[in-house]
């Protein structure tokens, strides 16, 4: 197991707790006489060591990536502009309900109190950021009887949404940039926190449109800002990738297979 040519320490950490714990199920049967897997995984100081080496895409490295995926449909389409506009995780986009886009003190936001999250902090508004209604995520969503992306389905056993597009947006990575375990699709969500802080959107208020826990007492219970919408959306319009979009989709693009 060590030896696996695996895509990352995560992948590894999961992929031996789910032997493990199969193991650990045929121990308490009697079945076998011990665990050949416990005590193989890395541990969390090693986890999170990969995490941080993950890195942003610079703007070259964005454009032809989205070269790619705006010639997708439906899910390899949206899930990456999704991604990049909003900070979000890929779990969290890859189960939207077409009635959590909806409207909170008159702006279009994307509501997750309904979603599987990773944590309590993820329970959010996200304001629609414009190059979204641009794009036209509304006449999508509208279009939609419930799921925005009823082909992603969900994994009992790895109890996650994100499994399958993960997969194939970390090939598209690959496929436009080559490989590299540094850029991934974490890397979209780390990209817009890098936008935020360049354009002088203060920490606490990424941290609100994201998800991120409160750096602190005052930002958590004094600030409220996940409540406040319509200044989430003035912030989040800040940012602008309207390099990437501008004309890229045109009726001539050939689409690729989704």
């Amino acid at each position: 197991m060590r030896a696996l040519d695996l895509p990352s320490i995560g992948t590894r950490k999961k992929v031996i707790g789910v032997l493990s714990t199969v193991c650990n199920a045929a121990l308490e049967r009697e079945l076998i006489a011990r665990n050949p897997f416990r005590g193989l995984g890395p541990d969390r100081y090693a986890v999170m060591a990969d995490r941080k080496s993950y890195k942003r895409f610079d703007a070259d490295q964005l454009t032809r990536l989205f070269d790619r995926t705006e010639r997708k449909e439906t899910a390899m389409l949206w899930v990456p502009r999704l991604l990049l506009l909003t900070g979000a995780r890929l779990e969290e986009m890859a189960q939207l309900r077409a009635e959590w886009i909806t409207t909170r003190d008159g702006v279009p936001v994307i509501d997750l109190h309904e979603a599987q999250v990773k944590s309590p902090h993820n329970l959010r508004y996200i304001p629609l950021h414009r190059h979204l209604i641009d794009l036209g995520l509304l006449e999508y969503v509208a279009a939609c009887e419930d799921r925005l992306f009823p082909r992603l389905r969900y994994r009992s056993t790895a109890e996650r949404w994100g499994g399958s597009p993960s997969t194939r947006l970390n090939r598209e990575i690959d496929e436009a940039l080559g490989k590299s375990r540094t850029l991934t699709v974490h890397s979209l969500r780390k990209t817009f926190e890098h936008a935020a802080y360049v354009v002088g959107i203060q920490k606490p208020t990424f941290n609100a449109i994201t998800g991120h826990k409160p750096g602190d007492i005052s930002e958590e219970h004094y600030l409220h800002l996940k409540d406040d919408v319509i200044f989430l959306k003035k912030q989040i319009d800040l940012l602008d990738f309207s390099f990437l979009f501008a004309g890229m989709r045109s009726p001539s693009a050939p689409l690729l297979a989704d």
